[in-house]
């Protein structure tokens, strides 16, 4: 389990303050967990907790990723009006090619209430995703290898992160 410092220190020290909820809940879980705040088209990963399986997604606690591919950035940016969203990517030069597909996995995520990563970033890896409530664009997830992810424990993995969301809201401004 750790943390590694990333740019913003204002960030860090948030995201810090996240790991002892991001390690509970790794233990619950027994798979990896990620906070991350949103900064314009990129996520940033502010604290990961690794899981103990020996084939395990390792933490990426400094990392930034864009945020349309990942499940913490695009359950944030399901909660972003859909003019913003066009507005942010469907200009020229978009890093993404379909943005009405892209609405349409924001509105079904928007409805489910978790967004989905299924090997966008890394082929063989899946993620499951939340907005923390609140204005801080910050969002958890839980990531692990696709051979382990289980339909049936995805309605138990939803109600961990909300849990862990509502507790480490007031930590991430």
């Amino acid at each position: 389990m750790s943390t590694f410092p990333c740019l913003d220190t204002e960030k860090y020290s948030q995201g810090e303050a996240t790991l002892p909820h991001l390690e509970a809940l790794a233990v619950r879980v027994s798979e990896t967990t990620h906070a991350m705040v949103r900064d314009g088209d990129e996520v940033r990963f502010v604290a990961s907790a690794e899981s103990l399986h020996p084939l395990m997604v390792t933490g990426r606690a400094g990392q930034v990723l864009p945020a349309h591919l990942t499940a913490g950035g695009r359950a944030v940016l399901a909660g972003q009006p859909e003019e913003e969203v066009r507005a942010r990517y469907g200009r020229p030069g978009s890093p993404v090619p379909d943005v009405e597909a892209l609405l349409r996995d924001l509105r079904r995520f928007r409805r489910q209430g978790f967004a989905v990563n299924d090997g966008r970033t890394v082929p063989g890896l899946t993620a499951i995703g939340i907005a923390v409530p609140g204005p801080s664009g910050a969002a958890l997830s839980i990531a692990l290898p696709t051979a382990r992810f289980r339909r049936d424990r995805l309605a138990t993995w939803v109600e961990d992160l909300t849990t862990v969301a509502a507790q480490v809201a007031p930590l991430l401004r």
